[in-house]
Order: C-alpha cells, then structure tokens, then sequence
C-alpha cells in the first residue's frame, strides 16, 4: 500500500518523510506481513489527514469493509517521537526479515493515538482486509535497524566519505528512510521489458503474451525523480542510470517558506541535505504489480540479462 501526497508536497520529519515506514502488519507470531506472503496487502489505500491527526485505510474495490482510521498521535504531530516514555519491558519486539537480513525491532503496540477505533478494532478491520490474522504496530523511537552501507560496489566505504554518521539507523525500511528512483531508468526497463517480449513472439504476434507494464511503484520508492529537456543539448536532462553516479552521493531539498518568516526582501527557503548511502539491491518485489497484486516475471528477468 501507498500514499501520495497530495500537490506532490509532504513534511520532512527527523527520521525521513513523516509517517513513512511507521507502520506495519506482523502475524501472531510476531513476523512482519509482506506481499511476496500477503498478495491483499497491494489492496490497502490509505490516507493522512495531519491536520485531524489521523491515517485512514480503505480497501480498493471492497467498500463494504468500510474505513479503518488509526490516530497519528498529538506527540508525534507536535514534532515528538512516539513511544519515548515506553521502556523496552512495555514494547512488542518484531523478528523482521527484509532482504536477507534478520533482526529485532522493537515495536510499539500501544497508545497509537486516539483516532475513531481502539486497538482492538482497528487489528480486526485489518485482519478481514487481508484475510489473514495480524495486528498493526509501529516503530517506536531509539529502536532501529543500523544502516547497511555499501555504494558503487564498495562494500563498506568510511561514512565519512558519504557524508553519513555512523550513528543513522532505519526503521521499517528495506536499505533506508528515503528510496530514490529515477523515471528515465523505469522507462529505459520498460523498453528492455517491451524488446524482451516482441522477441518472445516472433513473427507469430502472439498476443498470448500480455505485456507488463513497469511503473515506479513495483520499487516501492517514496521519492521519484525526473527531468525534461537538457538545456544544453536538447537530449533527456535526466539519463537512465544517472542516478547511481558520483554526483548523486547527495541531494539538496529546496523548500520555500512563506514570505513573513524572514526580513523584507529575503529569498526565505530550507535547505534539506541527503546523503547516498547504498544502492537498494535486487528483490523479488519488483514482480508484483502493485495495482492488482500479480506476480510477473517481468521486469526481474530483463533486469537480470541487462546488469
């Protein structure tokens, strides 16, 4: 499941997007849902509402299972983190699996805001949504995953080089906060995707060969990146690939703040710096089309003949 935000704007918080990989379903046993196991997860459309401080969640093309609304927290709206009072004694720990590595987080299983539903109701509207039994949890603060560096093929460069303090750690994450992709690459996949296939059907036009259509959310990114033309030389500003150079180690955010908050005259804005910390490795994820659920071979198999 994912959200959008709406006008292509969303506050940055201390750990990345605000609210982003916060939340997450884990099974009796404590096991975080995926869709590789849990295909009705890609079925969950949720929604914030920061001003009424609350997430709400409906399932595509079910309207009888209604809407489930979990509150966000006034802590955590006020610029707090959640669960900062709770001793580990009092907090779930989660075993998670996410691209071979096994860990513990620690979880926070209560208090999650006083939106319309309690607890209880809101893990039995998820458990009819994905028809299968879990309960919601979210990361609570001072437990995370350490970061896994590696970039261009350098296992473990200095995090100095990198501009990252060893100290950074994710949350929910596959490889960290914020997942890049770049809309020139997808497009260059989609033409590998697409040449893969008329080979595959010869001169017979099989149609009985559907083609896969690749759109960015199969990397489940949070950020997606795209230019138009380069000034200079009339080419796309933005190559596929580009984004795994040197150049893109890190980024510069630009917000522009409104004009009282600084002096008369001022050009008022924030800037945000990003450091690269890895490039997200292959995964089995990219084969579920995110609109239905639908395991594809594609884009997995042209991927693995190109690089």
């Amino acid at each position: 499941s994912s959200f959008e935000p709406p006008g292509g704007t969303w506050p940055l918080g201390p750990n990345g997007l605000m609210f982003d990989r916060e939340f997450a379903l884990v099974s009796p046993s404590g096991v975080v849902m995926q869709q590789r196991n849990c295909p009705r997860l890609v079925k969950l459309v949720p929604s914030i509402d920061v001003d009424a401080g609350v997430m709400r969640v409906v399932v595509s093309g079910e309207p009888e299972l209604g809407t489930c609304e979990v509150g966000l927290g006034l802590d955590v709206m006020n610029g707090g983190e959640l669960g900062a009072g709770c001793t580990m004694g009092e907090c779930k720990g989660v075993n998670v699996r996410l691209c071979g590595e096994d860990t513990v987080v620690g979880m926070h299983g209560g208090g999650r805001g006083s939106g319309s539903m309690n607890d209880d109701a809101i893990d039995a509207w998820f458990t009819r949504a994905v028809r299968a039994p879990c309960s919601l949890v979210r990361q609570r603060a001072g437990t995370r995953r350490s970061v896994a560096k590696g970039f261009r093929g350098d296992p473990n460069p200095s995090p100095h080089v990198l501009g990252v303090d060893e100290t950074h750690a994710i949350g929910l994450a596959n490889s960290a906060q914020i997942l890049l992709v770049s809309a020139a690459s997808v497009g260059h996949l989609q033409g590998l995707v697409d040449a893969r296939r008329h080979a595959e059907r010869g001169d017979n036009d099989d149609d009985t060969i559907p083609r896969v259509v690749v759109r960015p959310s199969r990397f489940r990114p949070n950020v997606v990146v795209e230019g138009s033309v380069h000034v200079d030389t009339g080419g796309p500003a933005l190559a596929p690939y580009e984004e795994e150079g040197v150049a893109w180690r890190s980024l510069e955010l630009v917000s522009h703040l409104p004009n009282d908050s600084t002096a008369a005259g001022s050009n008022p804005r924030r800037v945000t710096k990003l450091a690269a910390v890895r490039r997200c490795e292959r995964c089995s994820m990219v084969g579920i089309e995110q609109a239905n659920g639908e395991r594809t071979p594609e884009p997995m198999l042209s991927l693995a003949a190109f690089r």
